[in-house]
């Protein structure tokens, strides 16, 4: 891995601790709506795609479409967050769905 790959995923894994950093504290402020927005903005930069294209693709394609393991790792934090998000905002339908979401993941990745 060259220089320039590893600080482009240090810059990446950087900004995914921000993101996240800023989504729980607007949860702890109990604005559940200021942090989902925070998560669902923040994913273009995150990893390198829109919220809006991965949460349409399926299980395996969002894999492919994320590429690298780290990015791929980001995808699954971002996941969790939301889920928690959504079970403490009261959405335990929602919450699941992502936990479903990210079972398939799971299930898609190469052994």
């Amino acid at each position: 891995m060259s220089l320039i790959d590893r600080d482009l995923i240090m810059r990446q894994l950087r900004f995914v601790q921000q993101l996240l950093a800023r989504a729980k504290k607007a949860q702890a402020q109990s604005d559940f709506a200021g942090a989902l927005h925070e998560l669902r903005s923040g994913y273009r930069e995150a990893v390198g795609t829109p919220y809006e294209l991965l949460s349409q693709l399926d299980a395996g394609s969002a894999r492919l479409m994320l590429r690298t393991a780290e990015r791929q790792e980001a995808y699954r934090e971002l996941l969790l967050a939301e889920a928690e998000l959504l079970r403490a905002q009261g959405e335990e339908g929602a919450a699941s769905s992502i936990e479903r979401r990210l079972a398939q993941l799971a299930a898609a990745a190469p052994r």
